[in-house]
């Protein structure tokens, strides 16, 4: 009977004593490591693309923010038509009678450079050509060319109770970084959920599928220990009462064996709801040769995820406070502007190159003007002074929150370092017990065989073994999970750590 129950279990024995039991499997009995299932976990989790299509976003968000600082050129055509009637024959109208429809049509074409400037200022500079067509009654249309020339420089002054806040010009670039390191975190932080959810899943499913293979051969035993009293009452040593007694404990072992498969099933769904749609196979088990161990939780990575975005939130909030700044301030412009001033006598003509060389006619030239404009605020009900008050609130807000954060991840890496303390010491007090129990078969074995034990004291021992076996499973599996927790409360990518772990 003990060889049948060994074929029936497939166990193995450890170095140091630990049976092995069943492991997920892929279909067609390919076995499912725990790598396998984070991977797989990593590439459906629905959370995770959608934090990745954040990151991604925040990617684009910050390289718009660095092409703006770039200087940029566009090409602006415009056009006007007028239509009138003549009031006189001055200008290109070639004595037009008086009343005659007049047709004018402007059209221009510009460049326009724009480049925002360490001060926080932005330049302005235009060049371009314009054309106008004048056309009166039936008469030939006249053509006139010229071209112009401006260049402007506006300043935001008095910001921030400064004169000039050069922080400005890089405010725009830190919050897109800021907002692309966002990003990463909560991708980090959800990367890291998940993980540890695959991991409990997979080795809850593990050690369901153990407790499955042991509350069958609890039938079995229970089956067999029914055959030899139903012998015994047959043979009249014993009475029909222990019978029953044998025949309720086989109904027992079958209700628990019946409890197992139900767990064992809704452990694989939930193992399945976390890695995607693949079939996971619950009939072939892959023997393991050990356990998993703890990840080294000692090792430190950046900050958590909620100080990292609390830090980050302040940041963010200390840079709205500086560009609102510019909002509550004034502004400073310089403009230069160069026209081209024609001979009164200036005969039309269609090219180009002679609304240049026109310019240089004794009675031609080019009118320079330079403007200066100073825009700033005198009253406007305190409202600048509230948004001010508001704005540094938002500050002192964040700060707390900062500070809370900082404490409360402080407090939770005490308390997950204890629970890892605690798991361990049951993890070894698990290891003892399961050492204890393989000794104790052992003996009874040697027993059996010199006449001195029962078979049904080495059914009772080898289920005492396999129980501790499948303790100790589940001890290592807290061990693991502990120690995933407090590698990420400590700020590591649990996706490094884990690879430390063995399956």
């Amino acid at each position: 009977m003990r060889i049948r129950f060994l074929l029936l279990v497939g166990a193995v024995l450890l170095t140091a004593g630990a049976v092995a039991f069943g492991e997920p499997t892929l279909s067609g009995g390919e076995p499912l490591s725990l790598r396998d299932a984070v991977d797989l976990a990593l590439g459906f989790a629905p959370v995770l693309r959608d934090a990745r299509l954040a990151r991604d976003a925040a990617q684009l968000s910050f390289a718009i923010a660095r092409a703006e600082v770039t200087p940029s050129l566009r090409l602006e055509p415009d056009g006007a038509q007028t239509i009138g009637v003549a009031r006189d024959r001055t200008g290109p109208s070639f004595d037009a009678p008086l009343g005659r429809q007049r047709t004018s049509l402007t059209m221009g074409t510009s460049l326009l450079l724009q480049q925002a400037l360490p001060t926080g200022a932005t330049l302005t500079a235009r060049a371009g050509s314009s054309t106008r067509i004048i056309a009166v009654g039936d008469d030939d249309p006249v053509v006139l060319q010229a071209p112009s020339a401006s260049v402007s420089i506006a300043q935001p002054v008095f910001v921030n109770r400064r004169l000039i806040d050069g922080r400005v010009y890089a405010a725009a670039l830190e919050e897109a970084e800021l907002g692309r390191h966002d990003a990463e975190v909560r991708l980090r932080d959800a990367e890291n959920d998940t993980v540890i959810r695959v991991v409990q899943a997979y080795l809850g499913a593990r050690t369901a599928t153990d407790a499955h293979i042991v509350s069958a051969l609890a039938v079995d035993r229970a089956r067999a220990a029914l055959r030899v009293v139903e012998a015994r009452h047959e043979a009249g040593l014993i009475r029909f009462d222990e019978v029953l007694d044998a025949e309720l404990a086989v109904a027992q072992a079958v209700d628990t064996w019946y409890a197992a498969e139900i767990d064992r099933d809704g452990a694989y769904d939930a193992l399945r709801a976390l890695i995607g749609p693949f079939d996971l196979g619950i009939d072939t088990f892959i023997l393991s040769q050990q356990p998993g161990r703890a990840v080294d939780a000692a090792t430190d990575g950046p900050d958590p995820a909620d100080v990292e975005r609390a830090r980050i939130a302040l940041r963010r909030a200390q840079i709205a406070a500086i560009v609102a700044g510019v909002t509550d301030g004034g502004t400073l412009t310089l403009a230069l502007s160069v026209n081209p001033r024609y001979a009164a006598n200036r005969q039309p003509g269609s090219d180009f190159a002679a609304s240049v060389t026109d310019l240089f006619d004794p009675d031609a030239g080019v009118d320079v003007s330079v403007a200066l404009r100073l825009s700033v605020p005198l009253v406007d009900g305190g409202a600048a002074r509230l948004r001010a008050e508001r704005r540094e609130i938002d500050m002192a807000r964040s700060q707390l929150t900062l500070a809370d954060r900082r404490d409360a991840n402080a407090a939770t890496v005490e308390r997950l370092a204890r629970q890892l303390g605690l798991a361990e010491r049951s993890a070894d007090r698990a290891r003892e017990q399961l050492d204890q129990a393989h000794g104790r078969l052992e003996r009874v074995l040697s027993l059996e065989r010199a006449g001195e034990a029962t078979a049904a004291d080495v059914d009772t021992a080898d289920a005492e073994r396999d129980r501790r076996a499948i303790a100790l499973r589940a001890a290592d599996a807290e061990v693991l999970v502990s120690s995933l927790r407090l590698a990420a409360a400590r700020g590591a990518r649990v996706y490094d750590a884990i690879s430390r772990a063995a399956e």
